[in-house]
């Protein structure tokens, strides 16, 4: 049961908030929970069971099989499931996603519909502006009137069904994104419903974190 606002980065836990332990690649999230209790977690979320010691009894500890699933699970129900309110055309491929998402959105603008746009460039809405984050939401965006500019080409889950939440403010009925290898091996897009889903080809990339052209190809499948 999330009190607060789910977490996923200890710098950014509040008093009764919920905080997810995700395995990262570089760093583990379970090393981070110290942290998060002494910010006032309410709950803690991982894929380990409860330590035996260090973890005070007033704090609530969730044991899962996938954290990162959690996570946008969790996500989707703090901003109230969007995508499901929302036409989300998933571009994914090697190579040609942010054109292909750049074409499909001006196509849509100039037959009236005003599409939300997540891309490798920018996420926009048009032409009203993205409201403002809190500075304690996320600490890799920043808001240039209607354009927001992030770090990733595919969100991670909390800030992804954020951006869908105000493209619905915004009253947007469509939203173009691109979709990562990244972010579908790292389950960011998990929950979110896709209404068309586009592949642009698969060449030898990303072997850096892809162990093998087979493993790549699956996540991309």
């Amino acid at each position: 049961m999330v009190m607060g606002k789910v977490r996923c980065d200890s710098r950014l836990v509040r008093p009764g908030d919920t905080f997810v332990a995700v395995p990262g690649v570089k760093a583990d999230g379970i090393n981070f929970v110290p942290a998060a209790i002494a910010a006032g977690a309410g709950e803690i979320v991982a894929e380990v069971v409860r330590p035996e010691s260090g973890v005070p009894d007033s704090i609530l500890w969730r044991t899962v099989p996938n954290a990162r699933v959690e996570l946008a699970s969790l996500a989707c129900n703090e901003f109230g499931n969007p995508s499901h309110k929302l036409d989300i055309f998933g571009i994914t491929g090697t190579n040609g996603k942010t054109s292909t998402t750049m074409l499909l959105r001006d196509i849509l603008e100039y037959n009236a519909f005003k599409p939300g746009f997540i891309s490798t460039n920018s996420i926009e809405i048009k032409p009203r502006a993205l409201k403002k984050f809190n500075p304690t939401e996320a600490v890799d965006a920043k808001v240039e009137e209607n354009t927001v500019t992030s770090g990733n080409t595919t969100p991670g889950p909390l800030n992804l069904q954020y951006y869908f939440s105000e493209m619905l403010r915004n009253s947007c009925k469509t939203a173009v994104m691109e979709v990562s290898s990244h972010a579908l091996d790292q389950n960011r897009t998990w929950g979110t419903r896709f209404a068309v889903k586009a592949f642009t080809n698969l060449t030898q990339d990303h072997l850096d974190y892809h162990c093998s052209m087979a493993e790549y190809y699956q996540v991309k499948k």
